[in-house]
């Protein structure tokens, strides 16, 4: 589990910085330096300490440090990416959608991630 959280830190501090795209042979989890991880983070890392207190309220499910600038980043994320941003905390997405939608006044469903294969 801290060896997951340890990973996790790490590449949400890359691509905070934009570093991520550029540091060949990184080593992070097979699938994660996919173009798909990329584009359905880069949003939320072009808004300035999202990617940062996104992954804070992971860890702590505190929302209050999200700005609305963040939400804004967040609820336009395409649905279909949740589950590879959050493969580890399936529920987060709706949390984060529903603090959200109290700040930028609308809600929008989030699905269901699909099963995890074995």
């Amino acid at each position: 589990m801290a060896q997951a959280l340890l990973v996790a830190t790490c590449i949400a501090m890359f691509v905070q910085s934009g570093q991520l795209p550029q540091t060949p042979g990184l080593a992070i989890p097979p699938g994660w330096g996919s173009g798909d991880v990329l584009k359905c983070w880069s949003s939320l890392a072009n808004t300035e300490g999202c990617v940062t207190s996104i992954f804070s309220s992971i860890f702590s499910l505190n929302f209050n440090n999200i700005a609305p600038a963040c939400c804004k980043a967040f609820v336009a994320i395409d649905a279909g990416c949740f589950h590879i941003m959050f493969p580890w905390n399936p529920f987060f997405p709706q949390l984060l959608n529903d603090f959200c939608a109290r700040i930028e006044g609308g809600a929008r469903g989030v699905p269901p991630s699909p099963p995890l294969s074995a």
